[in-house]
């Protein structure tokens, strides 16, 4: 099958193919570091909203009226 434009053709780590099962890395090895990299922080998604206001609006918005 061959890949879509925009996707991509290799593991994201290493840059081998990707296995059907595991897709898209090509071992459970790879899978694993890109797990660990996003657990440990070295991956974040971007936010628009400064981090004290993230905090202050969920703790405003978790269903409490209790103020």
């Amino acid at each position: 099958m061959a890949p879509r434009p925009g996707q991509r053709q290799g593991c994201p780590i290493c840059g081998a193919p990707p296995t059907e099962r595991l897709a898209p890395f090509c071992s459970t090895a790879c899978a694993d570091r890109d797990l660990a990299q996003w657990v440990t922080g070295r991956y974040a998604i971007a936010s628009a909203i400064p981090e004290s206001s993230e905090s202050d609006g969920m703790a405003s918005s978790n269903g409490d009226q209790n103020s």
